[in-house]
């Protein structure tokens, strides 16, 4: 059987290494500085007409303030990207609806 090396803990990865790690196990890190932070959430809600909304949430943000030269400057944690959607679906996972918000968005062009 071959080997490989997960890149995150440089320990040999074999077919029962899976059991043996946890994504929340990570390795200490070096030094390092954090420079962007992208969150994304998903709830999902039974409602009471029997569809379901999935609803998710994106948002990027820096810890210090950020410029694209000639198109925008943002401040330091002010969402870069914040978008949000909702899809509305049956038990048959067929869309009824969708809904979008997109208070922040870098940069478009059209």
């Amino acid at each position: 059987m071959s080997e490989s090396t997960n890149a995150h803990t440089r320990i040999p990865m074999t077919s029962n290494t899976s059991a043996q790690l946890s994504p929340a196990q990570l390795p200490s890190a070096q030094a390092r500085t954090l420079s962007h932070t992208r969150a994304v959430t998903y709830h999902g809600y039974r409602r009471d007409d029997g569809l379901w909304d999935i609803e998710a949430h994106l948002h990027d943000s820096k810890p210090a303030p950020y410029e694209v030269p000639g198109e925008k400057k943002w401040a330091a944690h002010e969402a870069i990207h914040d978008m949000s959607i909702r899809l509305t679906v049956n038990a048959q996972l067929v869309v009824q609806h969708i809904d979008v918000a997109m208070p922040s968005l870098s940069l478009i062009h059209i």
